[in-house]
């Protein structure tokens, strides 16, 4: 019987880890509730009065709590979502203009968590993005961009209170011929695909 519950804990582990990442925990909780049939009253609840998804009568700090108390995102998650209005930082596209961008949006940081671990729960450090913004910034340092700039002598705490949307300018400036050159070959390939 013990190894019967031991192996029931050892499988739920993944489970665990999986629901720990803000992003995997939001698509669960959105797969469950269309299983159940409550997906359209939810959003009815907190979503979908205007265009973008928001109430307008809510203001900034009412949608972050909701998102906090109805959905349990992290306040970081919650902030830049709220924020972002449904559009990546870097690219400008609207994530919230299909279930499949919406349900692969991630939160980026802007300064590295990896190299900047005291800033990882930070919400000045933390961006909507898209998917493919989030891969193509990975682990790019901020200060890589001001090479030149006395920027990279600041902390990065003062650069993010004082040159955030700089930052993301510069960012949103790297990516996008990239960007662009990603829109094409989509076109292109749902042309050849499509075409008989």
């Amino acid at each position: 019987m013990t190894a019967c519950v031991k192996t029931d804990r050892e499988a739920l582990l993944p489970v665990r880890e999986t629901l720990t990442n803000p992003a995997n925990r939001h698509r669960f909780i959105h797969i469950i509730l269309k299983k159940l049939g409550m997906y359209e009253e939810l959003g009815t609840c907190l979503l979908a009065t205007n265009e973008k998804g928001w109430e307008e009568n809510m203001d900034r700090h009412e949608k972050i709590d909701n998102l906090i108390r109805l959905y349990r995102y992290n306040i970081q998650t919650a902030t830049a979502y709220v924020d972002a209005n449904g559009f990546c930082a870097y690219c400008g596209e609207d994530v919230f203009a299909s279930e499949g961008g919406f349900c692969s949006a991630q939160i980026d940081h802007l300064f590295p968590q990896s190299i900047y671990p005291d800033l990882k729960n930070d919400p000045l450090n933390c961006v909507y993005s898209c998917f493919r913004c989030n891969q193509l910034k990975r682990s790019l340092d901020p200060k890589e961009l001001f090479v030149s700039s006395d920027i990279t002598a600041k902390d990065p705490r003062t650069v993010l209170t004082r040159y955030r949307n700089d930052l993301i300018s510069s960012f949103r400036l790297r990516f996008a011929p990239i960007r662009a050159k990603d829109k094409e070959t989509y076109h292109e390939t749902v042309s050849l695909l499509r075409s008989q």
